[in-house]
């Protein structure tokens, strides 16, 4: 038994090597693609049909959340109008236990690009500075009952397991980062943990850089990725990742 533990700590603390490593690649080098790809079919990412930058918030090494209760990820815009797309994502949902998607986007993101409606999903998007039910709802029951989700949850969720929540912004980086680290504190997370899930936004964004990139470049006024990038910290600082300023 001693033996077993022990090769399985070996085998998580080289999972941590590889995800830190990979996490502190500069935004601008593409990640290899067949070491980001085998990452990213494996625990803590799960893979959603439309979305990217996907996780299973209990499945991050260390972390004290149940896996199968909370997930993070990036939008939904990727789905655009298939109607196939959008039924396999549901039922991808449904699979991992995950009964609501709570939508952290400003009033015009949601607006241009509103989350799909899913059979068997609720949604819930809060209008920024009103009081109206949502984030805050959900922060409050993830502090006062998890254990009742806990139970509802059927062990690591799955079929039938249900009580999970999703929820995302755009990229599911920066204002999903902030939100999972506050889940992650909560739950009774250390640093470390919370560090390595902020960081994972690096590679779990690798399938949607370019196009980010491009985006944050169209509005920011940066012509292409050479010198000038570097150069302009603020830019730079934006889509970078990084544990402190």
């Amino acid at each position: 038994m001693s033996h077993h533990n022990n090769s399985a700590t070996s085998a998580d603390d080289e999972k941590v090597k590889l995800l830190t490593t990979l996490s502190q690649t500069d935004v601008i080098t593409p990640l290899p693609l067949d070491v980001a790809g085998g990452v990213l079919g494996s625990a803590p990412f799960v893979a959603l049909a439309g979305t990217f930058n996907a996780r299973d918030l209990g499945l991050l090494p260390g972390s004290p959340i149940k896996p199968g209760v909370v997930y993070r990820s990036g939008g939904f815009f990727m789905l655009g109008n298939d109607e196939d797309e959008k039924d396999k994502l549901a039922k991808e949902l449904r699979a991992l236990g995950v009964e609501r998607i709570v939508d952290l986007r400003s009033v015009r993101e949601h607006e241009k690009s509103p989350d799909p409606v899913l059979e068997g999903v609720e949604g819930v998007w809060e209008r920024p500075l009103e009081e109206e039910a949502g984030v805050e709802d959900f922060l409050g029951d993830f502090e006062e009952g998890e254990g009742e989700r806990e139970g509802a949850g059927g062990g690591a969720g799955g079929e039938g397991g249900g009580g999970g929540v999703l929820f995302h912004c755009t990229a599911g980086r920066d204002r999903t980062g902030v939100m999972a680290g506050i889940l992650l504190v909560v739950a009774g997370a250390g640093g470390e943990v919370v560090e390595l899930d902020w960081m994972l936004s690096r590679v779990g964004t690798e399938v949607a850089r370019e196009e980010l990139l491009g985006f944050a470049m169209k509005g920011a006024g940066v012509r292409d990725l050479g010198v000038e990038v570097r150069e302009r910290k603020g830019f730079y600082n934006l889509v970078s990742l990084r544990v402190g300023c």
